[in-house]
């Protein structure tokens, strides 16, 4: 069964394996970033297998196979175990499971999550202690052709973005569609993609601070060194539902490069559709005969597998309208609307999966009626 969201076979692959968390690791090898590289912020490529794939999927069935490795792993080391269950948090600790596990990767030394601290002037005059930043990894290559190694400073993030440029009530924007970075917000606007990179730019100059010199020279011996910096970012691009059913199956050639920006969208980014509220029965006339599943925030990496006899758990598409109905009532009572933003997988059977199972064919927000409200990012919408 082709997948409707995503033509990328590496995320199709994630649906065989049959443990959550062990599709989520296969997210962070798989997962393409969400922009290219450039003059000014480097992106690391997706997570160098070196030539060892072959090894790599064995490791991931391994993995599925015995799940309790990556489990006890995450429960003696993930920050997220400890208390902060934000996705964010999830994301870095998977992130650092596969660098110190999978054996695809060779290097010398890593750190993560190293906080920086420094002192600063106050305006009485004495020095007060002060953080600078913390270091998301620091990893040390290991070069077999050079004298010296090399050390790499990554700054990560994994992000859930809506498109909002161009649409109107009526129509569909053009074809190429113009993208630029400050036109996808995240689901509740705290920020947008321009808002993020330019995050990591100023995140990645922490190396070039005196206090975060010393740090490096204490773990590694950078003066043997070469510091490279780079921005590692994940995640999902949303499009309008009817601009995403009109265009996903070639959304690599639908969508072109702002030229006024230096950072642009890679092409070969997963994506899904959003839908305002109101709208949502247009899903029964694009995805007929599909069931729905809201996906907890902490489960929004992977693809959804629901394991037969928990059909259930799925909702048709009037129940969803009902779900949403009430959600609606209760927010205009509360007058908070975040509850309303909603991550939907669809839901089809795949009979030859896992001795029968639902898995996801496609993903989507929806949104409150109205969204995005104002204020809007600089330039966006007309």
């Amino acid at each position: 069964m082709q997948n409707r969201s995503l033509t990328h076979a590496r995320w199709n692959r994630l649906a065989t394996y049959r443990h959550p968390t062990v599709r989520d690791v296969a997210f962070v090898l798989a997962c393409p970033q969400l922009v290219e590289s450039s003059e000014t912020l480097r992106i690391t490529e997706a997570l160098p297998n070196q030539g060892k794939a072959e090894e790599e999927l064995e490791w991931l069935q391994g993995l599925d196979e015995s799940p309790q490795l990556v489990e006890k792993w995450m429960e003696e080391h993930g920050k997220h175990r400890k208390g902060d269950r934000r996705l964010g948090i999830y994301y870095s600790d998977l992130v650092e499971f596969v660098l110190q596990s999978c054996p695809s990767f060779d290097y010398g030394h890593m750190c993560t999550g190293v906080q920086v601290n420094g002192t600063k002037r106050r305006q009485d005059g004495a020095a007060a202690l002060t953080t600078l930043g913390e270091f998301d990894v620091l990893l040390e290559l290991r070069n077999e052709y050079e004298s010296k190694n090399t050390l790499e400073h990554w700054e990560m993030t994994v992000k859930f973005l809506l498109h909002v440029d161009s649409y109107r009530e009526n129509g569909l924007p053009p074809v190429p569609l113009m993208c630029p970075l400050n036109t996808f917000l995240g689901p509740h606007k705290a920020e947008n993609l321009l808002d993020r990179t330019e995050r990591l730019q100023r995140q990645l100059r922490l190396s070039k601070e005196p206090a975060a010199m010393r740090i490096i020279e204490e773990n590694f011996e950078a003066s043997e060194m070469e510091i490279k910096t780079m921005a590692h970012i994940q995640g999902y691009l949303f499009y309008h539902v009817h601009f995403w059913a009109q265009h996903h199956c070639y959304l690599e050639t639908s969508i072109a490069p702002d030229k006024t920006q230096l950072l642009k969208i890679n092409p070969k980014h997963w994506h899904g559709w959003w839908v305002h509220a109101g709208d949502v029965h247009v899903l029964g006339e694009l995805f007929p005969g599909s069931k729905w599943h809201v996906v907890p925030k902490l489960r929004w990496l992977s693809p959804v597998v629901m394991i037969s006899g928990h059909e259930e758990e799925l909702l048709s598409l009037e129940d969803l309208i009902d779900m949403l109905s009430q959600l609606a009532m209760d927010s205009s009572k509360r007058g908070t609307w975040r509850q309303q933003r909603l991550l939907l997988a669809e839901m089809t059977p795949n009979p030859d999966l896992h001795d029968g199972v639902w898995i996801e064919s496609s993903r989507g927000f929806v949104v409150e009626q109205g969204w995005p409200q104002e204020p809007l990012p600089l330039g966006t919408l007309e």
